[in-house]
C-alpha cells in the first residue's frame, strides 16, 4: 500500500483543522487569561507547518485513494490532532505525556473521561476540552468536508459514517453542521435561561450535544442541583444520541419519518427498557439521567459507587449497545442490534419452519446475506475487544466489574466512571479503546496490520 497519499491528505486536513486550534484564544483574551494564548498560537503555527510538510511530500500518483488507504489516513489523522491537542495540557497544566495524551483522545473521541480536576482548569482549558469534543463528535472529516475538501467519499465512510442527507457528501455534511448548530444554540440558550452561567451553558450544551460529558465542575452536572437544568441536558443527552438524518426529518416537518425510523424506536426501547430495571434500586431522576448518560454522553448527577452491580451491569450492557448509527454516540449501534435481532429471530423461525424463505427487511429496508454477516462480524469483534481490554485491566488489580465498566465506557466513547486513579496500563489500554471505538476499530486494524505487514 502506497503511503504517499495518506499523508497528503492528512496534511490538507490539518490545515484546516489548524484554525480551529486559535478558538480558545478569544476565550483568553475574555477572560484575561493572556498567559494561555501562546501555547494555543503555537499550536496553530505547528499544526499549519506540519500540514505544510506533508502536503509538499513527494507523490507517486494522483490515483484515487483506495478504502485500506482512507482506514489507515482516517487513523492517522485522528492520532495526529489527538497528540497535538495534549499540548495544552502539558503546557498550561503541566500534566505528563500521556495523561495529556490520555485527556486529548478522551476529548476528541468524546469519551469524557478526566484526569483533572475542572474546577482549578482556567476557563481557556475548559473551553479547550469541550471544543474538542463538540469537534470531535461531528468528526474530523466532517469539519474539513464543510471547508470544501474535496476528499474522496471513502474517508467520510472510513470516519464510521455513510448517511445521506442530501444527495452529495457536501451538502451533507453542511445540512450536518447547521442541525448541529441550532442545537448548540438552543441548548445554552434554555441552560441560561434556567440559570446556569453562561459559560457553563455553553460548555455543557456543546458536551450533551456532542455526547461528550465533560464538565467545568468537579461533581460534573449534579453541582448544579436543578432538576429542570437535568431534563434539558438529558433531551439533549438523546437527541445526540439520534442520527442526523432523523434530525433532519424531524426539523424539516417529517415528523412520522421520525417516529417509523428503526433506529429511534431501538434507541427508545432500550433506554426504556434499562431505566424500568435499575429503578427498583435507584430514584426515578438518577435512574433515567445515569441510563441516558451511559447510551453516550457521561454525565453525572450523583456517584455511581453506591449502585448495585446489577445496575451497573445494566449500565455496561447500555454503553455497549450505544446510539443510533450517523448520531454523535458510539457503542455497536442500534441499527445492528435491530439487524442481529431480526437475523436471530428469522433463525428461530428457519428452524421451526425450515422451507420457508424469510425475508431480512429492517425498517422497509431490505439486507443482503453479506451485510449480515458484516453485522455479525463487527459485533463479534467489538466483544472480542471489550473482552481483551477488560482482562488487561483485571491483570494490572481492577475488579472485574471496575474493569468491564471502565472499557465498555470508553470503547463506547460515554466517560461513565467508577474508578478513582487509573495506573499507567490501564491508561494506554483505554486510550487505545477509545480511538477504536471512535473509528469501529476497522481503520485500526488495518494500520495495525499495514504495520505488521511492513516489518514481517
Amino acid at each position: 500500500m502506497k503511503v504517499s497519499p495518506v499523508f497528503k491528505e492528512v496534511g490538507t486536513i490539518l490545515r484546516y483543522v489548524s484554525f480551529i486550534f486559535l478558538l480558545p484564544v478569544l476565550i483568553s483574551l475574555i477572560y484575561r487569561e493572556t498567559d494561555n494564548i501562546i501555547p494555543f498560537v503555537i499550536l496553530f503555527v505547528l499544526t499549519f507547518f506540519i500540514s505544510f510538510v506533508m502536503i509538499k511530500l513527494p507523490q507517486r500518483d494522483n490515483k484515487k485513494m483506495k478504502l485500506r488507504q482512507s482506514l489507515v489516513t482516517i487513523v492517522v489523522l485522528w492520532i495526529t490532532v489527538t497528540l497535538l491537542g495534549s499540548i495544552p495540557f502539558m503546557w498550561i497544566v503541566g500534566m505528563s505525556f500521556i495523561d495529556a495524551f490520555f485527556e486529548s483522545i478522551s476529548s476528541w473521541t468524546t469519551t469524557g473521561f478526566t484526569l483533572l480536576n475542572p474546577e482549578t482548569l482556567s476557563h481557556t482549558i475548559l473551553f479547550w476540552r469541550s471544543l474538542g469534543q463538540w469537534l470531535g463528535g461531528l468528526g474530523i472529516v466532517v469539519l474539513a468536508l464543510n471547508g470544501l475538501l474535496k476528499v474522496g467519499i471513502t474517508l467520510y465512510t472510513a470516519e464510521g459514517r455513510d448517511e445521506r442527507i442530501q444527495p452529495n457528501i457536501i451538502n451533507t455534511t453542511k445540512t450536518i453542521w447547521w442541525v448541529y448548530c441550532l442545537y448548540t444554540f438552543i441548548g445554552i440558550v434554555l441552560l441560561t435561561a434556567l440559570g446556569m452561567p453562561v459559560f457553563d451553558s455553553v460548555n455543557h450544551t456543546m458536551t450533551a450535544i456532542a455526547t461528550g460529558g465533560m464538565s467545568t465542575r468537579a461533581e460534573s452536572v449534579g453541582a448544579f442541583v436543578s432538576v429542570p437544568v437535568y431534563i434539558v441536558l438529558m433531551s439533549f443527552m438523546i437527541l445526540g444520541n439520534i442520527s442526523f438524518l432523523s434530525h433532519y426529518r424531524l426539523l424539516t416537518g417529517k415528523v412520522k419519518e421520525f417516529i417509523r425510523d428503526i433506529q429511534n424506536r431501538i434507541v427508545f426501547l432500550i433506554l426504556t427498557v434499562a431505566i424500568i430495571a435499575v429503578l427498583p434500586f435507584n430514584d426515578i431522576m438518577s435512574s433515567s439521567f445515569h441510563v441516558i448518560s451511559a447510551m453516550g454522553t457521561g454525565f453525572q448527577i450523583s456517584g455511581l459507587d453506591m449502585w448495585n452491580d446489577f445496575s451497573l451491569f445494566i449500565l455496561i450492557v447500555v454503553m455497549i449497545l450505544g446510539g443510533a448509527a450517523g448520531s454523535t454516540a458510539g457503542g455497536i449501534k442500534s441499527i445492528r442490534v435491530a439487524v442481529l435481532s431480526r437475523s436471530i429471530y428469522n433463525n428461530v423461525k428457519k428452524l421451526l419452519l425450515p422451507k420457508r424463505i424469510f425475508r431480512q427487511g429492517i425498517g422497509g429496508a431490505v439486507f443482503k446475506d453479506e451485510e449480515v454477516y458484516e453485522v455479525y462480524r463487527y459485533s463479534m469483534l467489538y466483544i472480542i475487544l471489550f473482552a481483551v481490554a477488560s482482562v488487561v485491566l483485571m491483570a494490572t488489580g481492577y475488579t472485574v466489574m471496575e474493569s468491564m465498566f471502565s472499557v465498555a465506557s470508553a470503547q463506547g466513547n460515554v466517560g461513565l466512571s467508577i474508578v478513582s486513579e487509573f495506573n499507567i496500563v490501564s491508561k494506554i489500554t483505554l486510550m487505545i479503546v477509545m480511538i477504536a471505538g471512535r473509528l469501529e476499530i476497522w481503520s485500526v486494524l488495518v494500520l495495525l496490520g499495514y504495520i505488521f505487514a511492513k516489518r514481517s
